[in-house]
């Protein structure tokens, strides 16, 4: 870390300690860099634990380079996920990303608060909002990131309305100093930005999915028996019932655990539940892109809401079909090497096809597809 980003860490978050050099780590695993592909395990850092996944092109020349990729997007998991749940899909990505722009490209899959490897981070403490994540999420890219922001941020269903906040908090703070600057994009999957009605949290049943974690009776003997549990006694689906057999972990002692800290999450999903974004996909952050993906057969969704998302649309792209001829024009007057004022915020709403709220194994093919042609350019 820079002493500029610890300076600006130490305005932004005044009541917090932040120790230099935490980002040693990832710049030990950027001189991995020498083969096409390489996925590095779990990095600890003073805020949360991500994993870094990045691929160099085939015709990449510089072997021995070990500087950060200038390609880099940041992924946020949802509720009782982890950073390890979107592997699969993050090694197609960067594989294809990186042969596009012919240059390094990585993801960090982070473990938010109470997830995966960083649920035994002490420092997390209470309140466990979709705020204070959002803040983890800042310290974090500060912390590991040369300019304090990532290319993009991505985030799935709870992940994506951390990812919102995110950008809000952020462009609070930008009005005040430039220390960090907000991501050129932002990719929120499947995520409403509102708050969730009574209804639809019924519809999808994850308070009801909460109720069985919290029920469930630790250490699991395996998981075959959470399985049958689950599924016999309690009435989840198969896919339900296997996605939650992927959370259990072996403790220090063997013995089967949640890679989830149960009273936390539940927290962060009531947070979840209250919290409005609205106003990120409606007056998005001057220079930033806001790309919301909903699966089409996805549950998740009120008709209000898709009607709002729709109208956030059109208004943006009118927007910019009206700022297009005066950034055009600014252009060409502009002396030679100049910096032309950058243009405003805009939204962008995209439906998958054939998915539902699992957007990346659902359609994966095509949620690559679609992210590639705008992250890629």
């Amino acid at each position: 870390m820079t002493h500029r980003q610890h300076s600006f860490l130490l305005k932004l978050f005044p009541v917090l300690k932040f120790t230099k050099g935490s980002a040693a780590n990832t710049a030990n695993s950027i001189a991995l860099l020498g083969r096409q592909f390489h996925n590095i395990p779990k990095i600890q850092t003073s805020i949360l634990a991500y994993e870094e996944v990045i691929a160099t092109p085939t015709d990449h020349t510089n072997q021995q380079e070990e500087v950060l990729p200038a390609h880099t997007a940041v992924l946020l998991h949802g509720l009782l996920g982890s950073g390890r749940n979107w592997r699969s899909f993050a090694k197609r990505f960067v594989n294809e990303a990186s042969q596009r722009v012919g240059a390094p490209y990585r993801l960090l899959l982070v473990d938010l608060r109470n997830h995966g490897a960083s649920t035994s981070r002490r420092n997390l403490t209470p309140p466990h909002s979709v705020e204070a994540a959002a803040h983890d999420v800042l310290r974090l890219m500060c912390e590991v990131l040369p300019e304090g922001s990532p290319r993009a941020l991505i985030g799935h269903s709870m992940g994506g309305k951390v990812a919102m906040e995110a950008i809000r908090l952020l462009s609070e703070q930008q009005q005040q100093q430039q220390d960090q600057k907000p991501p050129a994009q932002v990719w929120v999957l499947d995520s409403v930005p509102g708050k969730v009605l009574d209804d639809m949290e019924a519809k999808s049943g994850v308070s009801h999915v909460l109720d069985i974690v919290h029920d469930v009776q630790l250490p699991v003997p395996s998981r075959q028996h959470l399985l049958d549990y689950v599924r016999k006694e309690r009435g989840l689906s198969e896919a339900t019932a296997l996605w939650l057999g992927s959370s259990l972990v072996s403790d220090a002692r063997g013995q089967l655990v949640w890679a989830f800290n149960v009273q936390g999450a539940a927290a962060m999903y009531h947070s979840y539940r209250m919290t409005d974004c609205w106003n990120v996909v409606e007056r998005p952050p001057h220079g930033v892109d806001v790309h919301l993906v909903r699966g089409e057969l996805s549950d998740r969704w009120h008709d209000l809401q898709i009607r709002r998302l729709e109208a956030a649309s059109l208004k943006s792209q009118e927007t910019r079909e009206e700022q297009q001829p005066q950034q055009s024009v600014a252009a060409s007057v502009a002396a030679p090497g100049s910096l032309v004022t950058s243009r405003s915020g805009s939204f962008y709403y995209h439906i998958l096809p054939a998915a539902g709220h699992w957007v990346h194994t659902d359609n994966g093919p095509r949620l690559h597809s679609l992210m590639l042609d705008s992250l890629t350019k």
